[in-house]
């Protein structure tokens, strides 16, 4: 897959359609593409090995021909079926603050894991001792917490260890999942409702889309976007956003935070 930038640009007007135009210069420096050739290496990311086919060349049409609107103050990373626990997403769109990571430790880079579960677990479960958290954590907890207290992501108040406001911890605005299907729509919304783990929006792509009740009760029913990309790209159907309130869905998005940040400071240590 080609990394050129300025052949992937995806801009979402009001009326649903999908710019074909190349996006200017400024607005494709925000913009950067991950897959299994281009992403840097020892950041804790890995990819599929592509098989080429219908579904290969949809994304890539799409990824080449679209573009993406990148808010103001943020930048987007786009990740081309990367690793999770749960597969491999065709492609996750990662809409992020740079200037909240500027004071972010280094020691971020040592974290595992299973570090983002615990720090998610605290998230959403915190404040909570040691001793509690080992009736979740019983392996390496203390290496756990010490890494995790080393990156600034924890702290320790009266004897109960708290994570760190996500306002200086995360700084990822929205999460976009993609899965592409040529024809098994079920297959492709079985696979988007999947993503909702760690997504705020789920989208599926298909070159044609079946103009029936059925297909647009199903979507709607789980809050599933659709996006037709054939001689043009259109919004058929917008994704219901679900950020929890408590931040992050899962300690998934957690690793998307770190490698989006990992990336761009490997690229700036390159330059």
């Amino acid at each position: 897959m080609s990394s050129e930038p300025s052949s992937r640009a995806l801009k979402y007007r009001a009326n649903n359609r999908i710019s074909k135009r190349t996006t200017e210069c400024d607005l494709e420096s925000r913009i950067t593409y991950l897959d299994r050739e281009t992403a840097p290496k020892g950041i804790g990311l890995s990819f599929r090995v592509g098989t080429p086919g219908p579904e290969k060349e949809l994304v890539e049409r799409f990824v080449r021909e679209c573009s993406i609107p990148v808010p103001k103050n943020c930048e987007v990373t786009v990740f081309c079926e990367p690793r999770l626990e749960s597969g491999f997403p065709d492609l996750v769109i990662v809409i992020w603050d740079r200037a909240l990571t500027e004071k972010w430790q280094m020691q971020r880079c040592a974290l595992k894991t299973s570090d983002l579960r615990l720090v998610q677990l605290l998230r959403l479960s915190g404040p909570l001792s040691t001793a509690q958290l080992s009736e979740f954590c019983v392996d390496n907890l203390d290496s756990a917490l010490l890494r995790l207290r080393a990156a600034d992501l924890i702290v320790s108040r009266k004897g109960k260890w708290v994570t760190r406001p996500l306002s200086k911890a995360f700084a990822i605005k929205r999460i976009i999942a993609i899965e592409a299907k040529i024809s098994d729509w079920g297959v492709a919304l079985t696979q988007a409702r999947l993503n909702m783990w760690f997504a705020d929006q789920s989208y599926v792509l298909m070159p044609r889309v079946p103009d029936t009740e059925t297909f647009r009760a199903s979507f709607r029913s789980h809050g599933i976007g659709v996006i037709k990309h054939g001689l043009e790209s259109r919004i058929v159907a917008r994704a219901r956003t679900r950020r929890a309130a408590s931040g992050p869905r899962s300690f998934a998005a957690w690793q998307f935070n770190e490698w989006v940040w990992r990336a761009s400071i490997t690229e700036l240590g390159s330059t």
